[in-house]
């Protein structure tokens, strides 16, 4: 039982796994490599039995978009740029002093805008309905947990851009985040109050931020 929600957090922190970018232009340009591209609100949905989880959520900000990027008061449900991961998977390996740590499978991540938000926490693939705007991929990584706040870095490159017009501006994420983005994450180990999902009985807060990495990268 012990390990198991240990596991369970372990993973939580894992979750920080995903985010992205995409590809032409607009007169904003990006901030420029090593520069803050966006911020994420999101939710990590976990099986403890599998270890297997994904991730959902939204953009409140992206560089040089002028906001507000909400249809409405500012949430999951008005969000205009949301993002999803694929399924992933943890494995755990011996514990070192303190540290729990697992390793999280190679994986995916995409970023779609959304002219009519429907975000639903409830409801995962509402997330997933928009437009997509960029494709990462990121390698395999490590997730480790040392208190009951998990955190996370991880790299995640862009590998898909589609351009699109937003208020009558033209963007490229290929602009914003040539490269991808680093994100940064941070993780509640609590999980929030319910069942869940159908094959995902846990669901733990999240946000965090994701760093420009440069063409070059």
């Amino acid at each position: 039982m012990k390990t198991l929600f240990l596991g369970t957090r372990i993973v939580i922190l894992a979750l920080m796994l995903l985010c992205g970018s995409l590809g032409t232009p607009r007169e904003a340009q990006a901030g420029g490599a090593s520069s803050l591209a966006t911020n994420f609100v999101g939710r990590f949905y976990f099986n403890p039995s599998t270890l297997q989880g994904f991730v959902v959520g939204y953009l409140p900000d992206i560089a040089r978009i002028s906001g507000p990027l909400f249809d409405g008061p500012p949430g999951e449900g008005t969000a205009l740029f949301t993002f999803r991961s694929n399924v992933f998977q943890f494995t755990q390996l011996p514990t070192n002093g303190d540290l729990q740590l697992f390793l999280l499978s190679p994986g995916t991540y995409a970023i779609y805008f959304n002219a009519q938000p429907i975000g639903d926490w409830s409801k995962p693939d509402s997330f997933s309905s928009g437009q997509p705007i960029a494709q990462f991929k990121r390698p395999e990584g490590l997730v480790l947990e040392f208190t009951d706040i998990g955190t996370h870095v991880i790299g995640e490159d862009l590998v898909l851009s589609q351009p699109f017009t937003f208020k009558g501006h033209n963007y490229d994420f290929r602009s914003i985040a040539p490269g991808g983005l680093t994100l940064f994450n941070t993780l509640s180990t609590t999980p929030l109050p319910g069942n869940g999902i159908s094959g995902f009985p846990l669901i733990f807060p999240y946000a965090g931020s994701g760093i420009a990495i440069g063409a070059n990268y």
